[in-house]
Order: structure tokens, then C-alpha cells, then sequence
């Protein structure tokens, strides 16, 4: 093979490691984030599961769904929680608003409602 073929050869086959190495470390960033999101909303549903279960304390919890997460503002965020409950055979879904400061975690409001 001619110099230059093998020069070409290795400088392509350099790009292709730099650009795979690149990728993989792009990817297990989105999926340390994305992991990181999983373990806030998961936290959040804790606490909401207990002010709900402080305020009926005789309801059962029968389902759990994760509605979101908001920006209220540039320093507060929301999380939303939908919650149903059974009491004295009836079924009632609960509308939990977590909303905290981004930066600390500090709890600012907790508010709950019974939706339609």
C-alpha cells in the first residue's frame, strides 16, 4: 500500500473512534439525565402519596399516574400527580401540585383537589 493510502487509512479510522467515543459519551449523559428526572418525579410522588394518605387516612390507594413536570417560573417548578382512592366503596380521583424551588428543593406550595 502507498504511504498516503495508509495515512488516508488512519486518518479515517481516527475520525471514526473519535466519533463513536463522542457519541457514547452523549448518550450516557441523555441516559444520566434521564435517569436523574425518573429519581425527582419518583421523589415527588413519595410525598404526594403521603400528604394524601395524612388527609384520608382511611381512603385505600388504588391508582398512581404521573401527570408532569412545569416551569411556573424561572426559579419554581411544578410537579402534578393524579391520584385515585376508595373510600367506603366509592372511587375519587386527586389532582396533587407539588411546586418547589428549583435550585434548593425547598417545598414552596403542596395543593390537592378532587377531579371531576
Amino acid at each position: 500500500m502507498s504511504r498516503r493510502l495508509c495515512c488516508l487509512l488512519a486518518t479515517l479510522l481516527f475520525g471514526f473512534v473519535l466519533i463513536t467515543c463522542n457519541l457514547t459519551v452523549a448518550h450516557a449523559e441523555k441516559d444520566q439525565h434521564q435517569a436523574q428526572q425518573e429519581q425527582d418525579y419518583e421523589k415527588w410522588g413519595r410525598l404526594a402519596v403521603e400528604v394524601i394518605k395524612d388527609a384520608y387516612p382511611q381512603a385505600e390507594l388504588v391508582d398512581y399516574q404521573y401527570i408532569g413536570r412545569e416551569d411556573i417560573s424561572p426559579t419554581i417548578e411544578q410537579q402534578s400527580f393524579k391520584l385515585v382512592l376508595r373510600q367506603n366503596g366509592r372511587e375519587f380521583p386527586i389532582t396533587v401540585k407539588i411546586q418547589y424551588e428549583k435550585e434548593t428543593e425547598r417545598v414552596t406550595s403542596i395543593t390537592f383537589e378532587q377531579a371531576q
